[in-house]
């Protein structure tokens, strides 16, 4: 004989499904922040104050001290010695740049990462 699930059972149940639904869109959200583009992640070093002098556009390839992939869908490069950064580099900026192998931030007055 089948039971019928209870006000607490039912409770429970719905609450269960509530914490996975948060779950599941927290990882959406960091996964799309995770996401972001080359170009949205440049743009955003380029709002800090030391960027200013930078000519960056919207293809990597004319973007001073980067070096892309062929198609320029990947920076793999960013040379920038004494180049007067100061400051420190915001967060989730250089980081996101997913392919990135060789950095070169020598020479600069940074005060942290």
């Amino acid at each position: 004989m089948k039971k019928s699930m209870g006000i607490r059972e039912g409770f429970n149940l719905k609450q269960k499904y509530k914490e996975n639904a948060s779950t599941v869109a927290i990882l959406l959200k960091r996964i799309n922040s995770e996401m972001a583009s080359k170009e949205n992640t440049m743009k955003r070093y380029k709002g800090t104050p030391h960027s200013n002098f930078f000519q960056w556009n919207a293809s990597a390839s004319d973007w001073v001290g980067a070096k892309c992939d062929a198609s320029c869908a990947l920076v793999y490069s960013l040379l920038l010695p004494t180049v007067g950064l100061v400051g420190s580099l915001p967060p989730n900026t250089i980081s996101l740049l997913a392919q990135l192998q060789i950095v070169s931030l020598y020479s600069n007055n940074l005060t942290r990462f």
